[in-house]
C-alpha cells in the first residue's frame, strides 16, 4: 500500500469521530452528516500542503471542515431564511445553571432549531466565528447575523428548559 494513501488511511480513522461531531452540528441527518464528513476528508487530504505544521492541526481541520458543511448547506440544501429582526435582551448562557452533557443531549436540542438559527448559533458559540464572519459566509448582513444569533440561543434555553422539566418528571436529572 502507497505510504501516502496509508497515512491518509490512519488521519481518517483518528480523526474521524472529531469531524464526524462538527458535520453533526450543522447536517439534518445521519446521511447529509456523512456526506459533509467525506466532502471534509477530500478537502483535507487534497490541500493538505497548505497546511502551516507550526500550527495545532484540530483547528485547522475544523475550519476545513466548517467551511465543507457551509458549502454542502449552499449546495444541496434549501436556502435557509435569515430574518432580520431586532436585537432583544435574553438571560445570557452564562447565568444559566446547564446541567452536564450527560444528564441532557444538547445535540438534540441544537438540530430542533430552525437551519438559520441553528447554523449561526454554531458559527458563532461553538465554532468561535465573529459576526462579520458568518455574514461573509453566508452572505447575510451582521445586524442578521446577531438577531438570528439572538434569537437561536432565546429559543434554545427555552427547548433546554423544556427538556429539563421532562427529564426532572422521569426522574432523570438532578435538582
Amino acid at each position: 500500500m502507497d505510504k501516502d494513501v496509508l497515512a491518509q488511511k490512519k488521519l481518517f480513522e483518528y480523526r474521524y469521530g472529531y469531524v464526524y461531531s462538527v458535520c453533526k452540528l450543522y447536517s439534518k441527518n445521519s446521511a447529509q452528516t456523512k456526506e459533509m464528513l467525506n466532502d471534509t476528508f477530500y478537502t483535507v487530504f487534497k490541500n493538505l500542503e497548505k497546511y502551516d505544521t507550526s500550527f495545532p492541526f484540530d483547528p485547522w481541520l475544523r475550519r476545513v471542515c466548517v467551511n465543507c458543511c457551509l458549502q454542502y448547506q449552499r449546495k444541496y440544501s434549501k436556502e435557509p431564511e435569515f430574518i432580520e429582526l431586532p436585537l432583544m435582551e435574553i438571560q445570557s448562557i452564562e447565568e444559566v445553571n446547564l446541567p452536564s452533557p450527560g444528564q441532557i443531549d444538547y445535540i438534540s436540542i441544537l438540530k430542533k432549531l430552525p437551519p438559520a438559527y441553528r447554523t449561526v448559533l454554531s458559527l458563532y458559540a461553538i465554532e468561535g466565528f465573529k459576526h462579520y464572519e458568518i455574514a461573509e459566509k453566508l452572505g447575510i448582513s451582521v445586524g442578521t447575523s446577531k438577531s438570528n444569533y439572538h434569537r437561536a440561543k432565546k429559543l434554545f434555553l427555552k427547548m433546554l428548559g423544556e427538556k429539563i422539566q421532562i427529564n426532572k418528571k422521569k426522574g432523570g436529572a438532578n435538582e
